[in-house]
């Protein structure tokens, strides 16, 4: 178990260093990274659309089979569509997604700072704090005072290092946190 946990931990320590280096492209060249993000999305989401289309109409008429598949369909097919063809606008969808993103991630980070508080780990309330102001920062990018020009795009490289350099506190401090408590607990089994 200890060998899945290291594992997991340098995954979560690797997708922060991405999220961060993420972000300080989106410092250095802002518009060309949303315009990069919404054609990747937009291809994904036009090529789920038409497998969606596709098994739909696909399927034998003979047969009901309930489901949202040609709305579903339609739905992600027009979506792509439109990140394609007008990516430049796509800087506040991008702003939102990062901003729901990084608010639900904080919520977990918070319900964890509690978590460590229950079993006795210091400074518990430094990864509170962190989190709130990454929620606070998620919030700002939903619901966008900045427009839609590079200062958004900036804001959002901005946010996305914070919240990367949050994860990575968050992984050493839970790391930190229960190797003491296994300590503790070995020092309570040898004192019995």
């Amino acid at each position: 178990m200890y060998k899945t946990l290291q594992r997991l931990k340098l995954a979560y320590i690797a997708m922060s260093v991405a999220l961060c280096a993420l972000g300080i492209c989106m410092i250095i060249w802002p518009e060309q990274v949303a315009v990069l993000f919404c054609y990747i999305i937009g291809a994904l989401a036009l090529i789920f659309g038409i497998i969606s289309l596709v098994i739909f109409f696909s399927r034998d008429t003979g047969t009901f089979a309930p489901g949202n598949g040609l709305m579903i369909g339609m739905f992600a097919s027009i979506f792509g569509l439109i990140l394609l063809l007008k990516p430049d606008n796509g800087a506040v969808f991008f702003s939102m997604l990062v901003g729901v993103f990084i608010i639900v991630d904080s919520i977990i980070k918070i319900q964890a700072s509690f978590e460590m508080r229950v079993v006795g780990a210091k400074r518990w309330w430094i990864n509170l704090l962190i989190s709130l102001i990454s929620t606070v920062l998620g919030v700002l990018l939903v619901i966008n005072p900045f427009g839609s020009g590079a200062l958004l795009l900036i804001f959002i490289g901005i946010t996305l290092i914070i919240d990367s350099l949050e994860n990575i506190f968050t992984v050493i401090f839970i790391w930190r946190t229960g190797k003491q408590i296994k300590k503790e607990e070995s020092i309570v089994v040898v004192e019995s």
